[in-house]
């Protein structure tokens, strides 16, 4: 086989995800511009590095990208699956919510991410818009639905070309995985300080009126 054939997948699967992500960005940003300022910096992050490590493979390698053969967009039958599955992603989540708590959230679109990820983030989103679910609650579990579609990819890298390619898969998007984490967990303590700093000085303005 040829030695760069890993190459040109790595890349493939890469630019497959760094859109997904952004596709996931756009979502948010139409239904909720208030949940999209929540997820932008740690997403953002991810998808720098993710960047970063295409263009380091992509020149690393000597052959060009295997050729994309494109299909008719009008796919009715593929739109009207995604439509069905989007409608249950949606009361799963709601009802999840409702009844069982956030955690039957977290757990709902985690094992969702792990397949459709833009129809966990479009519940989510739609949920918070609604005042169904809260900012914290819904971006942690749109968090949640995108690190369970990093970890499948690298589950079927696995199971589809197990060695160098899914060796680099699996290092490419744990890093990422590592990046989303750190910078949402620094984000959301940073908010909290600057919370407790204005709460502060608030008290302090109250007490010396």
């Amino acid at each position: 086989q040829d030695p760069n054939s890993w190459r040109s997948a790595l890349c493939s699967a890469l630019i497959a995800k760094l859109a997904a992500l952004v596709e996931l960005l756009l979502i948010v940003v139409l239904i909720s511009p208030v949940l999209f300022m929540k997820l932008i910096l740690p997403v953002g992050v991810g998808l720098i590095l993710g960047f970063i490590s295409l263009f380091i493979i992509a020149r690393k390698k000597n052959e060009q990208l295997s050729e994309i053969t494109l299909t008719s967009p009008l796919d009715w039958l593929g739109v009207f699956r995604l439509s069905i599955a989007l409608g249950a992603i949606l009361a799963l989540v709601s009802i999840a919510e409702l009844w069982l708590g956030r955690e039957a959230t977290y757990t709902i679109s985690f094992i969702t991410g792990l397949f459709e990820l833009h129809g966990v983030s479009l519940a989510n989103a739609t949920l918070f818009s609604q005042g169904q679910l809260n900012l914290d609650v819904a971006s942690l579990s749109i968090f949640l639905g995108l690190i369970a579609s990093l970890v499948a990819k690298i589950s079927m890298s696995w199971f589809i070309s197990p060695g160098i390619f899914a060796r680099a898969v699996t290092i490419v998007f744990c890093l990422m995985i590592a990046a989303i984490i750190f910078t949402a967990w620094v984000t959301t303590e940073a908010a909290a300080i600057l919370g407790q700093r204005i709460g502060a000085d608030i008290n302090h303005s109250s007490y010396r009126l």
